[in-house]
């Protein structure tokens, strides 16, 4: 056991034996930090290790980390900070899609990672382009904070996606494309287009190491119609104010969900969200029950 920092005086006063903590105290043992303590083979660990972008296993010399680990915890502060900076490249995402692009309240990379609010609303000028259009469903793409993640997936996802909603006879907007966006923007869209369901999809806060940084986020943005479908939210969730219900899939990147897999996930559920009227939790409740 590791001897207390302090108080040491009081446990000899106390009866503890030297090198004793006191009671109640947390300290660190030999072995903190290896989690081989819980997962002894190593074929077995690289596994787990693998199959996570999480810093586990950090290594320690004396009462800070080895060398290796605080090189590579720099690493991996580098790139999250060169994901967070990166931009939107327009040109390249032309490939993909056709794109309208659309504005936000954030006029600058500092105005969105200073202010939440100003990425959730669409600037006058979009606000003023839209009107309803008849789509049951819109696709939006922002950069949020990791314009690397929506490169990095976009390709594989997209095509998949539009081509599984109208397989399905989902009808879909022209794709939006809008810089320094946050999650509420989908609301916007989804009334001044008078869609049903946004698509939106967001490159998330970056974590360590190289997918971390690429991990995309897709947040389904039901609109809830007055009358029957709103009251039900209402009744389920508490909310008697509530318009929109959200369904989220999370951890798009090469080492997560992979992008084309993810494509077809989400056309099968925005199927599901259009036909029960409903997301989120309402929406996996209603999808239980008709299991059972």
């Amino acid at each position: 056991m590791a001897r207390a920092a302090d108080g040491q005086g009081d446990g000899h006063r106390n009866g503890q034996g030297e090198g004793q903590a006191p009671a109640g105290a947390i300290t660190r043992g030999p072995r903190f930090g290896d989690v081989r303590q819980f997962c002894p083979d190593e074929a077995e660990l690289a596994a787990l290790v693998a199959a996570t972008p999480a810093a586990y296993g950090f290594a320690t010399a004396g009462p800070r980390p080895a060398n290796a680990v605080s090189r590579r915890a720099r690493r991996d502060q580098a790139i999250a900070r060169a994901a967070l900076e990166s931009a939107l490249r327009e040109d390249e995402l032309a490939r993909v899609a056709a794109f309208r692009v659309l504005t936000t309240m954030a006029g600058s990379k500092d105005e969105h990672l200073g202010s939440a609010d100003a990425g959730a609303r669409l600037s006058p000028e979009s606000a003023a382009r839209l009107a309803p259009e008849g789509a049951q469903v819109q696709i939006v793409v922002s950069d949020g904070l990791s314009a690397e993640a929506v490169h990095h997936n976009l390709p594989g996802l997209l095509p998949v996606l539009l081509d599984g909603l109208g397989a399905r006879g989902v009808t879909v907007g022209q794709p939006l494309l809008a810089r320094h966006g946050r999650v509420k923007l989908a609301e916007g869209v989804a009334a001044g287009l008078g869609a049903r369901l946004v698509i939106l999809l967001l490159g998330e806060r970056p974590g360590s190491g190289e997918l971390a940084s690429r991990s995309l986020s897709a947040y389904l943005a039901y609109r809830l119609a007055p009358g029957v479908d709103q009251e039900a939210a209402a009744a389920f969730s508490g909310n008697p104010a509530i318009g929109f219900e959200y369904t989220a899939i999370a951890n798009i990147h090469a080492g997560g969900l992979p992008a084309a897999e993810a494509g077809g996930a989400l056309a099968e559920k925005a199927a599901q969200v259009l036909a029960r009227r409903a997301a989120g939790n309402r929406l996996e409740a209603l999808l239980a029950r008709d299991a059972a």
